[in-house]
């Protein structure tokens, strides 16, 4: 997708990032209607889905490793 923004340039849009949490799924499960629809999306676009939990997981990896890290400078 290509959008001209005056007194910028052109914005050339080659990825999505979505929330699915509670916007294209319902405790956990990915709305019906939003399959098709995603899958139009994957076609003209690298799609990628971000949900809270992705979110927590990464920083309880992050703070485990820095935790290892202190512990093992000691």
């Amino acid at each position: 997708m290509h959008i001209e923004i005056p007194r910028y340039g052109t914005l050339e849009i080659k990825s999505v990032v979505l929330d699915d949490n509670g916007t294209l799924a319902k405790d956990g499960t990915l709305l019906k209607d939003a399959e098709p629809l995603l899958k139009a999306l994957g076609e003209a676009y690298n799609v990628s889905d971000l949900a809270c939990r992705h979110i927590m997981n990464a920083l309880a990896l992050l703070l485990k490793s820095k935790r290892l890290l202190a512990t093992l400078r000691r």
